[in-house]
């Protein structure tokens, strides 16, 4: 539960700010995570701490038409 919270906020950034960046041509392509950060509602208890930032920051979510690709627990692909 601890790299959740962290690697959900991570998502959420990504997908928003890939989002902006990429006007018009929607977030598909490969996109690289730059900065990981505790999320602002997560348990302070159950924090992901510096282990998790290192395993997230420097890999590359690929995102598809009908698929994310990347590190636990971020990939995913819709089934038909």
């Amino acid at each position: 539960m601890t790299g959740r919270r962290l690697t959900a906020a991570v998502a959420l950034w990504l997908a928003g700010s890939s989002a902006a960046m990429a006007q018009g041509a929607g977030v598909e392509g490969r996109w690289v995570i730059a900065k990981a950060a505790l999320a602002p509602w997560s348990d302070p208890l159950q924090r992901g701490g510096p282990e998790e930032e290192r395993r997230l920051v420097g890999r590359t979510v690929t995102f598809g038409a009908t698929f994310v690709s990347g590190p636990p627990p971020l990939g995913w692909r819709r089934r038909s």
